[in-house]
């Protein structure tokens, strides 16, 4: 999930007094440096400059002065109340820019001024929901309950803490009786749009986001949550109006930055929406990091007679497609070094001539040193260069992978004996926990595509599915062959060659199109109305895959149109 849990408001940040309120800021700023080089330990001074401080929103250098100060006054608690201002401001900060670890070090510190505040307790709970520590989130959010039952805050922070662990109808009373308690909180409000669309009920998610963002119009999660919210109804416009807005109030908000780096790829507007999605490397849900190799990223600059690094990044199925560049990079480059999954190695370097290939966690500093690359980039990151607009990805070539001949000979081989007809490959589940039960369409739905007589049908799917495919066998009468030699997560090759091999293959959204698509071979692709920012919103066609035809999905959880739209194409092609 792309979108930010709602975080507290703006922190209380303490009038000037009426000395400081009579000058500028910049004059009492350089008043309190001047009286503290004076006299370091000048306790007002030090008081004085943290407030400014805190106004000019450096929480660091404000945070740092305030502690000094109560070292030197302990007992003072304005001071103390000044200090845990400032650290929840920059714990705020930092988890915008998904410094999740830091902001929580900065509330525990503000909790061990204040172990029994409930305000903090909620702070902590956030924290641990947005680090998806959801049992620690519940704890505290449960001793901030104990201590003010009726909190409305407490309630939501509870909510969301049993959002996350998937107790659904505990999550919704919580956070309904939030808003009991205060209608007009805006952030239980936007918690419990989280929990909407979880639960795949996406327009309620949507006019519930609403309601937040009429109660608190210039809170950067809420307009966060409610750009992703528009974008899973297909809203482009207003999504990118709402995160726009996010980023107007939040420029340094990664989440937001990433999101509306996935609106703008979907409405084809690549060379902004690519610019957006590097921040990607610093979104905490990101499930991969940017890799430190100490060689100069490149950035568009000419690579004649120079050597490049490029390394995989995200899944198997996006080295895959995004794979699809490299014969175009080699050819403006010096010498091209390319780090992959280990599994694709072979698959790489069969189908690239004159480019050195290297798999994953072998990319030591001696052969760094050995090659010494002039420059490094992520593959993912190559399309801001090489694929800037929609007729860039005309390059594709519509084969550019090349399976194992021989192995590929063996299979077809063997799958000759089935009979006369067509050799259909399919894939019906996404492994994705998230939104993998979106995009599956169960095989038990597939009946009228199974139906024809003149298809044989290849189990694609990765994963014991031996029940639903004996389930088809016994209610429809299909047989779907499984061949037992092949298992794709382990084996790419005879993945490569088994797809190789078939006619057609018909899908939904996984790596196994991303496979067929590299090797050419005619690809029907099931897509949920909710799809990847790679399909774009309304083609039927598929950019990165010049062999493969998109099959929509009108309406969420709605598989029948589609299945009956393959269908009735796969019995013309058949005449």
């Amino acid at each position: 999930m792309h979108c930010g849990v709602e975080f507290y408001g703006q922190c209380e940040i303490f009038p000037l007094s009426s000395v400081e309120v009579s000058k500028k800021i910049s004059e009492a700023e350089q008043l309190a440096c001047i009286i503290l080089r004076a006299e370091p330990k000048n306790l007002d001074a030090l008081k004085g400059l943290g407030l400014i401080k805190l106004r000019q929103r450096l929480f660091g250098e404000a945070i740092n002065l305030f502690k000094e100060a109560f070292e030197l006054s302990p007992n003072d608690e304005e001071i103390k109340i000044k200090l845990v201002s400032a650290l929840e401001s920059q714990a705020k900060q930092k988890a915008f820019t998904s410094q999740l670890p830091k902001s929580i070090e900065l509330i525990k510190y503000a909790l061990e001024l204040y172990p029994l505040n409930p305000t903090l307790l909620c702070r902590m709970s956030l924290l641990l929901s947005i680090s998806k520590n959801f049992t620690l989130a519940l704890e505290f959010a449960n001793k901030a309950f104990s201590l003010e039952k009726k909190s409305s805050e407490a309630h939501s922070m509870v909510g969301l803490a049993l959002l996350g662990l998937q107790r659904l109808p505990e999550a919704e009373d919580k956070l309904l009786k939030s808003i009991s308690i205060n209608p007009d909180a805006a952030s239980a409000h936007s918690n419990l749009s989280l929990l909407y669309r979880a639960q795949g009920e996406y327009d309620k998610a949507l006019e519930t986001i609403k309601k937040a963002a009429l109660l608190d119009d210039q809170n950067p999660q809420i307009l966060n949550n409610l750009g992703v919210l528009y974008l899973d109804c297909n809203y482009l416009e207003e999504a990118e109006k709402s995160l726009r807005r996010c980023l107007d109030n939040e420029p340094e908000y990664s989440e937001a930055h990433y999101n509306l780096g996935r609106v703008l790829l979907m409405a084809e507007k690549f060379t902004d929406g690519w610019e957006h999605s590097e921040w990607r490397w610093s979104c905490a849900e990101f499930p991969f990091g940017l890799r430190n190799t100490g060689i100069t990223e490149w950035e568009g600059q000419s690579l004649k007679g120079k050597t490049i690094l490029v390394w995989g990044e995200q899944g198997i199925g996006d080295e895959i497609m995004f794979a699809s560049m490299i014969p175009e990079l080699n050819s403006i480059c010096g010498k091209l070094l390319i780090e992959c999954d280990s599994r694709l190695k072979p698959i790489f370097k069969r189908s690239f001539d004159n480019i050195t290939i290297i798999k994953r966690n072998d990319l030591s500093s001696e052969l760094i040193k050995h090659w010494d690359p002039d420059y490094q980039i992520s593959m993912g990151s190559l399309c801001k260069f090489l694929r800037k607009n929609t007729p860039d990805f005309q390059k594709n070539k519509v084969r550019y992978l090349k399976e194992n001949p021989e192995l590929k000979s063996q299979i077809h081989s063997r799958y000759s004996k089935l009979g006369p007809g067509l050799k259909i490959g399919i894939s019906w589940l996404s492994g994705n926990q998230i939104i993998g039960p979106e995009r599956s369409v169960p095989l038990k739905l597939w009946g009228k595509i199974l139906s024809f007589k003149k298809c044989h049908f290849i189990n694609l799917q990765y994963g014991d599915v031996s029940d639903e495919i004996n389930w088809v066998s016994s209610r429809l009468g299909v047989k779907i062959y499984q061949d037992k030699t092949i298992d794709p997560k382990k084996n790419a090759e005879g993945w490569f060659a088994q797809i190789a091999s078939l006619d057609q293959v018909i899908s939904i959204d996984n790596s196994t199109i991303q496979v067929s698509g590299s090797l050419g071979v005619p690809t029907w692709i099931l897509l949920s109305r909710k799809p990847e920012w790679r399909f774009g919103l309304n083609r039927s066609d598929h950019l990165w895959h010049s062999s493969a035809r998109v099959y929509r999905q009108k309406e969420l959880n709605n598989w029948g149109p589609v299945i009956n739209e393959v269908a009735n194409d796969l019995s013309h092609s058949l005449k």
